[in-house]
């Protein structure tokens, strides 16, 4: 569980990132690497082109006040997860340019990730300021990363409180970017405020059915606020994330014996099923599911999805 768990922090890792990058990027040099990014899968592949970082870098030698060529750069080191030279790459054009908005972001987001959230504040903090007056401010999925890594920094700083605001103005930008959503919860139950963290998180998992950390997330709170069968649910779910299906399905049996209400047990035990491939059981418990929460759509595919295997066996 460890290990998946360690898996699951990787790939939000990488999510982050390439969150990160789909704004940053806006020239593309000939000799600059960039992957499809796809939200909820690992970066597969380099555009093909010889090493992207020693052309560019050499590209900057000779071209040394070129600020967008060398933040091209600093994208790239961000890419290859060389934050320290990211950094570098990013204040030397801050340097000349202490208000080139793709430079504050690349430098906050690269400080965040190497762990100095201290120093990424104030980047960030600038970035945001330019773009929160913006006629697009609502859509800026720019102002939304760094809004991210802005809250981020205050809970690696053990200040919860300032994260909540940022991350609802981030969650109010991109309402289906599921690390946002956990990151609220977290900040939320580091307040205190267990009810608002199981809400947000409850709608994290909607959106990453197998998300381990936001479910060890909702078990805590859960044992916070003292309600132990949803807490049991949620570690059900941790086991579902882990693949082992049957601990998952044993859990949730005993979730829904009693509490026969709560829709999202049902849906985990369908999914459960369905891993095992159990697709009768699996129907049911989606149906049932279905009843209680209709307007779920992570139910309503997932029964669409077990219905239509049902028909490709007969």
């Amino acid at each position: 569980m460890a290990k998946n768990a360690s898996l699951s922090a990787e790939a939000r890792l990488t999510r982050r990132i390439w969150t990160a990058l789909g704004v940053l990027i806006v020239i593309v040099t000939a000799f600059a690497a960039y992957y499809y990014y796809d939200r909820y899968v690992a970066p597969s592949g380099a555009v093909k082109t010889p090493d992207p970082i020693a052309a560019l870098e050499e590209k900057v030698r000779t071209k040394p006040n070129d600020a967008d060529l060398r933040l091209s750069l600093a994208e790239n080191y961000l890419l290859y997860r060389r934050y320290g030279d990211a950094i570098a790459a990013a204040n030397q054009v801050l340097e000349a340019y202490p208000k080139k908005d793709r430079a504050l972001l690349v430098a906050g987001v690269s400080y965040a990730l190497n762990e100095q959230p201290k120093e990424a504040l104030e980047p960030l903090e600038k970035y945001i300021g330019i773009h929160e007056k913006g006629q697009a401010a609502a859509l800026d999925t720019g102002l939304e990363a760094a809004l991210y890594y802005q809250a981020d920094s205050f809970l690696k700083l053990r200040r919860p409180a300032e994260a909540i605001k940022p991350l609802e103005r981030a969650v109010g930008i991109s309402p289906t970017d599921a690390d946002a959503l956990y990151l609220l919860g977290t900040a939320n139950a580091a307040a205190g405020k267990h009810d608002n963290a199981l809400v947000v998180l409850q709608k994290a998992v909607a959106l990453v059915p197998d998300y381990t950390e936001a479910y060890q997330a909702m078990a805590a709170s859960w044992d916070a606020t003292k309600q132990p069968v949803l807490a049991e649910y949620a570690r059900a779910m941790v086991d579902f994330s882990a693949k082992d299906y049957e601990a998952a399905r044993d859990k949730l049996l005993a979730v829904v014996a009693k509490k026969k209400d709560f829709g999202p047990a049902f849906l985990g035990l369908g999914l459960a099923y369905e891993q095992l491939s159990d697709l009768k059981s699996a129907q049911a418990n989606l149906k049932t599911a279905l009843k209680l929460t209709p307007q779920s759509i992570a139910i309503q595919q997932a029964l669409g999805r077990v219905e239509a295997t049902q028909q490709q066996n007969q």
